[in-house]
């Protein structure tokens, strides 16, 4: 049976914005920014509204007015050529400035984000003379010819939890302190626009990491709790659609803890009763 293919980069952007949530009066952050009339586009463009605003977070500190971001998902190759194709994307936003220098070369920043340590393009990239330098968790500093522009490669899976979860757990493989930090600290948000980006990642991650929020599902009550609460939207919205299906095994979850009754998990399906019952919980009877 084909699974679906993940969409990866919406949940990421999505995930920026959480990460940058306390900067975002200050930031303009613009996904699949076109650089041409043909379909040439970078993943994300941070721009900074306010340039006196310094960003606190170790990703953020690197930023000057123009912020490059190119997002490589589980399984994507980040080799030396990707590299360059992304300071090529870098020169060719300069030079599509309205007016001449309008983009000034020293105010442009370029960061490549990756799940995985690119252990292959660090070698290359030293061994054409740049500097590869670990600032921080996951962050890596580039200098040298090959990085005309301030330039960092984050390799998001040795981020730091805190403050990271959320980029951490995009990917298969996430652990469960990750997703238990996520589904916490986000549980506690009340902003709505806020919720609508948590709830982008939080369905990435649940369909790349199914096993673990089942486990958790099972274990956590707490957990559940907080997933329950910021899904309720998605749960009224698939309703409408007719496409429930894919939080049945959450709910089922909450029906063998004992957290919700089979009654209430029919009802956030939309079905009756002896339907969520003969459909869900009748190999459990």
């Amino acid at each position: 049976m084909n699974r679906p293919k993940i969409q990866y980069h919406p949940a990421f952007a999505s995930g920026l914005e959480l990460v940058f949530w306390q900067y975002l009066t200050s930031l303009l952050i613009e996904t699949e920014h076109e650089l041409s009339r043909k379909p040439l586009k970078m993943d994300v463009l941070i721009v900074k509204k306010r340039e006196d605003i310094e960003i606190g977070n170790e990703i953020g500190q690197i930023f000057r007015k123009h912020n490059i971001i190119e997002y490589k998902g589980p399984g994507d190759e980040l080799s030396i050529d990707d590299y360059c194709k992304v300071m090529a994307y870098a020169f060719l936003y300069k030079s599509l400035g309205k007016g001449v220098n309008e983009i000034p070369i020293d105010q442009i920043t370029v960061s490549i984000f990756r799940h995985a340590y690119p252990r292959e393009l660090f070698r290359h990239l030293r061994e054409n003379g740049c500097r590869v330098e670990r600032t921080a968790e996951g962050v890596y500093a580039v200098s040298g010819r090959l990085a005309p522009f301030p330039t960092q490669v984050v390799v998001m899976r040795e981020l730091s939890s805190k403050g990271y979860a959320v980029l951490r757990i995009l990917a298969p493989g996430a652990s469960e302190e990750d997703i238990r930090t996520f589904g916490l600290e986000t549980g506690r948000q009340d902003d709505a626009v806020y919720r609508r980006n948590a709830d982008a990642v939080l369905q990435v991650s649940i369909t790349a990491n199914r096993a673990a929020y089942e486990k958790l599902g099972r274990e956590d009550p707490a957990m559940c709790d907080a997933l329950r609460d910021l899904m309720k939207e998605d749960f009224v919205k698939e309703r409408a659609e007719g496409r429930a299906e894919g939080r049945a095994d959450l709910l089922v979850s909450l029906v063998e803890k004992g957290r919700i009754s089979p009654e209430e998990a029919a009802e956030e399906l939309g079905i009756t009763t002896v339907e969520f019952k003969e459909k869900y919980l009748s190999s459990l009877v």
